[in-house]
């Protein structure tokens, strides 16, 4: 089966990946397409053998497989396109700054977990900084500063 599967990658990758270019416009995307339309060759051939013309199946299955990655990332906000609370913050000069809200510095704090759940550790020690500058009481700013400091950052201030 292993046989089997390196002669196809041998015979039909090259025009396959071509094919998908075509067909998705991202060499990116046909690139991540070729290799799951491979993982997803191994199961087959693995549970029913070869097909019969390899080269289409592996178009099939890599374009279906990169319809199902865009179906799944339109379903979620990207973090990019995400509006940043932190900026929003940073824009208002302290004169306008809300005297009735005391806990507006929740917000980035929140968002800093999020990003630090989802492993983006970077815009996690931006949020965690910007909290920190806008904590009103003492104990919640050194909360923010250990927490920066547990995600390696530079205190800052």
């Amino acid at each position: 089966m292993v046989v089997a599967i390196e002669d196809i990658d041998r015979r039909d990758s090259g025009r396959v990946f071509s094919t998908l270019v075509r067909l998705l416009g991202s060499l990116d995307a046909a690139e991540e397409a070729l290799h799951d339309a491979f993982v997803a060759a191994a199961e087959q051939c693995r549970a029913q053998g070869v097909p019969a013309n390899p080269e289409s199946w592996l178009v099939s299955a890599g374009r279906f497989k990169a319809i199902d990655k865009i179906r799944r990332q339109s379903r979620f906000v990207s973090w990019d396109a995400a509006p940043e609370v932190a900026e929003a913050a940073a824009a208002v000069p302290d004169e306008q700054a809300p005297t009735a809200l005391p806990d507006y510095h929740l917000a980035p704090a929140g968002m800093a977990d999020l990003c630090r759940r989802a492993g983006r550790i970077g815009a996690a020690r931006a949020h965690y900084r910007t909290a920190a500058a806008l904590a009103q009481q003492e104990p919640e700013r050194r909360f923010m500063l250990r927490r920066l400091a547990e995600l390696g950052g530079d205190l800052g201030g």
